[in-house]
């Protein structure tokens, strides 16, 4: 299967990737950082938006997919 990736699903990390530049390595910080940003993640699973605590490799992943997804 052949997806397109467009420039909005480019896009869409940006604010976590800076923010993980900037050294901010915990869910509940990450948030507060996009809140500033003016950034949704609304459609974050339940996990990302409750809890609070170090944001894993896998967690990174997860959520980075999950922007690129919701911006499509």
């Amino acid at each position: 299967m052949l997806v397109t990736i467009t420039e909005e699903m480019v896009d869409a990390p940006r604010y976590f990737l800076l923010g993980l530049e900037l050294g901010i390595k915990n869910l509940e910080t990450m948030r507060t950082h996009l809140d500033r940003c003016g950034c949704d993640y609304s459609y974050w699973p339940a996990w990302a938006k409750e809890e609070k605590g170090h944001i894993t490799k896998a967690g990174k992943a997860i959520l980075i997919y999950t922007m690129m997804q919701a911006a499509t």
